[in-house]
């Protein structure tokens, strides 16, 4: 691969990682996840159903391209979105 080439790539990878947002829900999901809260216990702090806390998850997964609580967790830390 060229040094051209190889700069686009990172230059890309940057500006898909900047772009993260999440949702003020998504975002108290994950807070109260990462504070050791249960799934039953997140949803009734918020007044939402289980199934609501995992439809949420699964789309911070999908933003946050991971496949974990804790991985959710530790890339929404190093991307200041918490």
């Amino acid at each position: 691969m060229s040094i051209h080439i190889a700069k686009m790539v990172v230059n890309s990878f940057r500006k898909m990682t900047s772009k993260i947002s999440l949702s003020i829900r998504e975002k108290e999901v994950l807070t109260l996840l990462s504070e050791g809260n249960s799934y039953d216990a997140i949803a009734e702090k918020l007044f939402i159903s289980k199934n609501t806390i995992k439809f949420h998850l699964k789309n911070i997964y999908i933003k946050l391209q991971v496949n974990s609580n804790i991985e959710a967790i530790q890339k929404a830390n190093k991307e200041n979105l918490l």
